[in-house]
Order: C-alpha cells, then structure tokens, then sequence
C-alpha cells in the first residue's frame, strides 16, 4: 500500500517535483509508487532513486485491453491514496471507475480548449494569445473532470515546443502541487453537479514559500 501512484510517460520534471517536495515535508504523503507505460526517463529516474517502479510497456501488450488489466492490478495492489496521471494517454472508463475522486490529471493547455493528445502542439498552431495548464480530477470523459486549477501565461513571438513547454510545466508544477496540497488537506471536495473552478493558481501559507526557487530548478532540469 502507498500514500501516492504517480503514472509517467515521459521526462518525469513533475515526478520529480514531488519528489522534492515530499523530500521537504511540503507534501503530506509519506510513500510514493510510480508506474510507466514505456521505458523512459521518468521510469529510468525513478527507478535510479530508489521508488518502487513498475513498467507496464504498452507495446509488449496484445491490445488495450490486456494493458488495462494489468494497470487495474498494479494500482488495485498499490490502493494509493492519490493517483497523478502523466500518461500520454486516456485511461479506461474502468480504472477511473475504480479509483473515483482519487485520480488527477496535469494537462498542457487553457481546458476546455485543446483536450486530449497533443494539446500543447495545438495551443501553438492557434491563434490564441496564451498558453495554459490545468490540473483537473479524472472523469470518464476525455480531460472533462472537475478542474482543481488553472495557470495561465502569454505566448511569445518565435516561441518552439520546447520554450512553451518549459515555461508551462514551471508553473504547472506548482500548479499541481496546491492541487495535492488542497486534496491531502481535503480543502478540494469534487463538486455534487460536477462543475466548479477554483480559478488561477495560488500558494498556500505553510511554509512552500522557501522552497520555490528550489523546485523551479527542478522542473527546469
């Protein structure tokens, strides 16, 4: 059994974050999992640093379906507390059914612009004028759930992929961590009619100022 599952895919910055944080106490989670759909970074830095690390590599699967078994297992076996999702794809009407009110996604665009794979390539072909992050409950819809926060932040002239998305995911991380902050101090309830925004990002006051500049490195690295 652990506290919190984090699902990864890709580089692991927010992963690590957590990390940090809970390193700091700034988190009241005490344990932490991590599950991988592919070898990656993520995976690889996780496993380097000691957290229980299970990779369920998708491509080894002969279909989705035994894929979503063996995630059911894996996070039936875990009961974390908290699941944070960085998936780089949609998990199954049945796990989230399983798991209700205890999984959260971290998305790269300004919801309900933009859901769904890609977002962030999205934001930059639009002729919009920002960039978003929300951090929202998980639903059976595809980046529908009940929002938990959003940041957002100018677009800039001769901005590539990697410039918007480094400057997102700083404040995402953040972002994220009021959101595990709100739910592991059960301030954040999900919403009876399934509608409610806390609106922009804010810090709360117990202590997470002295450990900013510290975690924005983190997610920079």
């Amino acid at each position: 059994m652990t506290d919190l599952s984090v699902l990864v895919s890709g580089g692991g910055g927010l992963l690590r974050v957590i990390a940090r944080a809970m390193d700091l106490s700034i988190l009241p989670y005490n344990s932490l999992s991590v599950v991988s759909d592919r070898i990656c970074p993520a995976s690889d830095w996780a496993k380097e640093n000691n957290f229980p690390t299970e990779i369920l590599d998708f491509n080894g699967y002969k279909n989705r379906s035994e894929f979503n078994d063996d995630l059911f297992n894996t996070l039936e076996s875990e009961r974390p507390a908290l699941i944070v999702s960085t998936f780089h794809r949609i998990l199954s009407p049945e796990i989230v059914a399983r798991f209700p009110n205890q999984m959260i996604n971290c998305h790269p665009t300004m919801l309900p612009l933009f859901p769904g794979m890609k977002g962030l390539e999205r934001t930059l072909r639009d002729k919009s004028k920002f960039l978003g992050f929300t951090v929202h409950y998980i639903d059976e819809g595809v980046d529908t759930g009940p929002i938990l926060g959003q940041i957002v932040t100018p677009k800039t002239i001769g901005d590539t992929f990697a410039d918007a998305a480094r400057r997102i995911y700083r404040g995402g991380g953040l972002l994220l961590l009021q959101a595990m902050l709100d739910i592991g101090h059960t301030r954040a309830q999900r919403p009876q009619n399934g509608f409610d925004m806390f609106g922009s990002a804010y810090l709360s006051s117990i202590g997470i100022a002295h450990a900013l500049i510290d975690l924005h490195e983190q997610l920079l690295e």
